[in-house]
């Protein structure tokens, strides 16, 4: 299944309780924003989120990427 733009996103990822970070922080590489590019999303999940949460949620949509500092 896919993911239709970002509100979508920000849904589904509440609903099963992944939070993401959606402001940038200072530095080259800060990268905290739900960013799209040609239907693939790219986002940035909070520290302390559990890898198999994010494992499933990306089995279930298949145009997402998440990030996870541990």
């Amino acid at each position: 299944m896919n993911l239709h733009n970002k509100e979508h996103v920000k849904t589904e990822l509440n609903k099963v309780g992944i939070n993401i970070s959606t402001t940038r922080t200072n530095g080259q590489n800060s990268f905290r924003l739900i960013y799209e590019s040609y239907g693939l999303f790219c986002v940035n999940a909070v520290k302390g989120t559990e890898l198999e949460a994010l494992k499933s949620f990306t089995n279930k949509w298949t145009n997402i990427i998440i990030t996870s500092n541990m």
